[in-house]
């Protein structure tokens, strides 16, 4: 009986270790807010977050720095892919940007 259980547990584990572990950058779409900076631009995540207790909903935001070699306007919207670090602040790049210019 324990011969058997340990064959089981020893073709699981070649079985995972033959599957290859690929991770996906995470992606985030959001709001460009400055232009004024050499090759990083800010980007405005908004997220609609809910209260655990009260059900009601509210809007938090968050700035992300990301290394861009494009050219990104203030109010463009932006998909940014997570990355290597940059720099201190910088681990993330843009990927995408809308034609589109916003105001404001």
């Amino acid at each position: 009986m324990p011969n058997k259980i340990a064959k089981e547990k020893e073709e699981i584990i070649k079985k995972n270790q033959e599957k290859p572990i690929v991770k996906t950058a995470r992606k985030l779409t959001g709001t460009a807010t400055r232009d004024s900076l050499s090759k990083t631009v800010p980007v405005k995540i908004s997220y609609i977050n809910i209260h655990p207790l009260y059900k009601k909903r509210f809007a938090t935001s968050k700035k992300i720095l990301a290394h861009t070699e494009m050219e990104v306007l203030r109010g463009q919207m932006v998909t940014i892919e997570e990355s290597r670090k940059v720099s201190k602040n910088k681990a993330w790049k843009v990927i995408n940007v809308q034609k589109e210019e916003v105001q404001g």
